[in-house]
């Protein structure tokens, strides 16, 4: 058996750890990360948006994970009728990147499977107009 010196274990151990945290990410978390910015506008503005137990007035700047299916999205104003949008999800391009920088390993599309970084929402702006309820007489 050999024996390392304190220096050569240090250059093993940096090494190790470069490998992990190149191994261990994926192309599209890594470009995209793991959430998309939507911006909410309604006409009129000051509604307000419920999107994910998030709560905003519009117009709105709301971070919505990548790694959810669908956002159903909420505009509410006193005096007009709801109004309702859903966001769906759909395959990010840079998922691609991790066979030409992953070496066509399969460990970057995992995490970016997992941690949400493999999908792209369907739009990153929502415009709602709301319309006047009607008076009871």
């Amino acid at each position: 058996m050999f024996k390392l010196s304190q220096k050569q274990c240090l250059r093993v151990t940096k090494c190790v750890v470069l490998l992990a945290v190149v191994g261990l990410t994926g192309c599209a978390s890594i470009m995209n990360g793991t959430t998309q910015s939507v911006f909410v506008n309604s006409t009129p503005s000051g509604a307000m948006v419920q999107v994910d137990g998030l709560q905003a007035t519009t117009p709105a700047k709301l971070e919505l994970k990548r790694s959810q299916a669908s956002h159903d999205i909420r505009v509410a104003k006193e005096g007009y009728e709801t109004a309702q949008m859903s966001i769906g999800r759909k395959v990010n391009p840079w998922l691609a990147g991790n066979l030409f920088w992953g070496y066509g390993l399969p460990l970057g599309v995992i995490v970016d499977f997992v941690s949400g970084g493999a999908w792209s929402l369907e739009t990153d702006r929502v415009d709602l107009s709301l319309a006047p309820k009607e008076q009871k007489e």
